[in-house]
């Protein structure tokens, strides 16, 4: 009985904890831009990729910067995160088999608009390129 009781607290307490985490997100007093929104990279070259976004600033807030698991060929990582109403810019990287780091790019997003995902495609060694929207 004693177990049934502490089950049924711990599922409340995690309820009101991402019960709450899930209204504070869709709060609309949350200025637009300051929201979090999804930022994902998927790989589906024969080589794994990675991103960095890189520090945005409003002045007052810096939402520091963070690298991505590395992301095996055909799997996807995903955070969600804020820009401040800034714009952020993400590089894109190609991990090759010999271990050198290739520089696809970058690609900007604002959170005041939307999120961003990237597709890293192609060869390792011949056209490795990526998307985003």
């Amino acid at each position: 009985m004693k177990i049934k009781k502490a089950a049924a607290a711990l599922g409340l307490a995690a309820l009101a904890l991402f019960g709450t985490t899930a209204t504070a997100a869709a709060d609309p007093g949350v200025p637009a831009g300051y929201a979090s929104r999804k930022v994902e990279v998927c790989s589906y070259g024969d080589y794994s990729s990675y991103i960095v976004i890189n520090s945005a600033w409003d002045g007052q807030n810096s939402t520091g910067s963070i690298w991505s698991q590395v992301v095996q060929p055909n799997r996807c990582w995903s955070t969600w995160w804020t820009t401040y109403n800034q714009w952020a810019r993400i590089d894109v990287k190609a991990i090759r088999s010999d271990g050198s780091v290739l520089n696809l790019g970058e690609t900007w997003f604002n959170t005041q608009y939307s999120g961003r995902t990237i597709h890293t495609g192609g060869g390792q060694w011949s056209n490795p390129y990526f998307n985003s929207w």
